[in-house]
């Protein structure tokens, strides 16, 4: 979750820093880039977040679905082991079995 918390950080980051650029760029007042600073790091701080949301959501559903896949891969195998050892046990009940009648 940590990983996902660090995303909203580095899109305000980069919005904040395009901002400042592009009003020292144009040649704005400083109070007007830092009026419009503010207001872009609000908006990528909501965006960052709906972000982090998403991905988070993203990765708990992949894992649960990982999870899944595991849980089934270790069922048929232990079926599998379990149908081997039933046909192993079948076959060792049947030869003593035909020796005894012939």
């Amino acid at each position: 979750m940590k990983k996902q918390h660090n995303i909203s950080t580095v899109i305000m980051l980069l919005a904040g820093a395009l901002t400042v650029l592009c009003g020292l760029l144009k040649g704005a007042a400083l109070l007007s880039i830092l009026e419009t600073l503010l207001d872009v790091l609000i908006i990528f701080l909501i965006v960052g977040r709906i972000v982090e949301w998403i991905i988070s959501k993203m990765n708990a559903s992949a894992e649960e679905a990982a999870r899944q896949a595991e849980e089934e891969a270790r069922r048929a195998a232990a079926e599998k082991e379990a149908a081997e050892n039933g046909e192993l046990l079948e076959e060792q009940a049947e030869e003593p079995g035909e020796e005894q009648q012939a």
